[in-house]
């Protein structure tokens, strides 16, 4: 896992180099929330909306503005990258909202804490499904 400040520059050069091996690439195309923090993040949990992010961009914000240990929320383009031709299409490509949440609890409280968040927005009616979560850690134990 790695950030980049030129996705499409990256993008260019995994796709010279694709493999059997899919590879993923997450483009940030909107930002939600970032805030300044002296704790590296050590936690990222992705969403994907089944609704049009656009229209419920402002209660997500607002919920999120609420949540203390979100250190960055924004909203990513997800492209795949492979020799081999996929069996389908992800249809929710352009609506995934990944969350940099810094909190020195383990892993397991913060997926909780994760979840929490994801169901409040669901109760505002908008349907947000677990995409991926994975903690970041220092080194390999």
């Amino acid at each position: 896992m790695a950030k980049f400040k030129d996705s499409e520059k990256i993008a260019k050069d995994v796709a010279k180099f694709t493999t059997e091996n899919t590879s993923f690439i997450f483009s940030v195309y909107g930002e939600i929330l970032t805030k300044d923090s002296d704790i590296a993040q050590n936690f990222l949990s992705m969403y994907y909306l089944e609704s049009d992010v656009q229209e419920n961009i402002s209660e997500i914000t607002n919920l999120m503005l609420k949540k203390d240990k979100i250190q960055y929320s924004g909203i990513v383009h997800l492209s795949t990258f492979c020799n081999i031709s996929p069996k389908f299409t992800f249809p929710y490509s352009d609506k995934i909202i990944v969350l940099d949440v810094n909190d020195e609890r383990s892993p397991q409280s913060t997926s909780k804490y994760c979840e929490k968040i994801r169901l409040d927005i669901c109760r505002k009616g908008i349907v947000m499904n677990n995409f991926a979560s994975f903690s970041v850690l220092e080194k390999l134990k």
